[in-house]
C-alpha cells in the first residue's frame, strides 16, 4: 500500500479521464506511476538531486498524493 486515499484516487481517474484517457489506460498508468514514486528508479533518483531533492519528497504516506506529483512535476 502506497498510502494513497480513495477520494485521491478517484480524483486522479476523473482527471484523468476528463482529459480524455481512457479507463482501461488509466489504471495501467496510475499503477505505473504509484510502483515509480514508491520505488524510483536511479535515474529519477539523479533528477531528484540534481534539484536539491530525495526520494523523501515523493513519498505519499508522509506528502499525500497531490504534493508527491507536485514534486515529480518539479524533476519530469
Amino acid at each position: 500500500s502506497v498510502g494513497l486515499s480513495l477520494n485521491d484516487t478517484l480524483g486522479a481517474v476523473m482527471a484523468l479521464s476528463n482529459a480524455g484517457m481512457r479507463m482501461s489506460t488509466i489504471g495501467t498508468s496510475m499503477r505505473q506511476v504509484l510502483i515509480g514514486l514508491e520505488n524510483p528508479s536511479h535515474k529519477l533518483t539523479m533528477l531528484l538531486e540534481k534539484q536539491g531533492m530525495t526520494v523523501d519528497d515523493l513519498n505519499i504516506k508522509n506528502l499525500g498524493f497531490i504534493k508527491a506529483l507536485e514534486n515529480l512535476n518539479k524533476v519530469i
